[in-house]
């Protein structure tokens, strides 16, 4: 089983956007169980091959290992997003895809996002639009003033339902193109 913390109807539309760029080289910062993590993968070696992947969290999954273990260029690390090693990972290279979905603090989100911003073609974060994670709607408005419109876009589309639930917008998922 493969645990994934998205809206499908975020999710599909985002990964659709991928299937357009030459994304050959992967980043997740804050892959948890790795549902996302291996979804991305597999969707994209369906339109190119991944030369690496990278899975950094802080809590060790099995499945993640597992997974990792199996696949050829693919390095899966249990240690904070501000780690050495870490941040010797992520800047080894010039990557093609990063997301952003560790430290949901302002601060946190911000120290992922100036690791990475100058190591990645395209850099996405998730929960842009979540009223439960204000540090990251602050770093993708950052983000999104810095950059022109036509270098982001979002898929944050909501579910009525949850809405009328709960008052409150949920997930979402931004990309900007730093190339």
């Amino acid at each position: 089983m493969v645990w994934a913390w998205q809206y499908p109807k975020q999710f599909s539309k985002y990964l659709m956007s991928l299937s357009k760029k030459n994304i050959k080289s992967y980043a997740e910062i804050g892959c948890r169980h790795g549902g996302t993590f291996i979804i991305t993968l597999e969707y994209l070696k369906r339109f190119n091959p991944i030369e690496s992947a990278l899975a950094i969290d802080i809590a060790r999954s099995d499945i993640m290992q597992n997974y990792c273990h199996s696949h050829e260029n693919t390095k899966y690390l249990i240690s904070s997003s501000r780690s050495e090693e870490s941040i010797s990972e992520l800047q080894s290279r010039q990557w093609d895809l990063v997301l952003i979905d560790g430290d949901h603090s302002t601060e946190g989100c911000l120290h992922d996002y100036i690791a990475t911003k100058n190591h990645a073609k395209y850099l996405a974060l998730h929960d842009v639009i979540s009223d439960a994670c204000v540090g990251v709607k602050n770093i993708w408005n950052l983000i999104t003033s810095i950059l022109p419109d036509r270098k982001t876009g979002a898929f944050t589309e909501q579910y009525d339902e949850v809405i009328t639930r709960t008052g409150k917008k949920f997930l979402g998922l931004g990309i900007a193109i730093l190339e």
